[in-house]
């Protein structure tokens, strides 16, 4: 499903000393956000432009979001 201004992202486990990187489609960061201790998180996606995208964590598991 297609984002839009907010994504929540909820974790299996709870992240400790994390951190979620956003990268668009030519693999260029984005933004980055520490994550310190949660099983769920919500980032604002207002400022990204339509299109695909990639979450990363630190630990180096991917999920592709896409803008609308």
């Amino acid at each position: 499903n297609p984002v839009k201004n907010y994504l929540t992202l909820q974790f299996q486990n709870v992240l400790t000393n994390e951190a979620l990187y956003v990268y668009d489609l030519s693999g260029q960061l984005v933004n980055s956000y520490p994550i310190l201790s949660t099983n769920t998180m919500t980032i604002s996606t207002a400022h990204l432009k339509p299109g695909i995208y990639f979450l990363r964590l630190k630990n180096g598991s991917t999920k592709k979001i896409m803008k609308e």
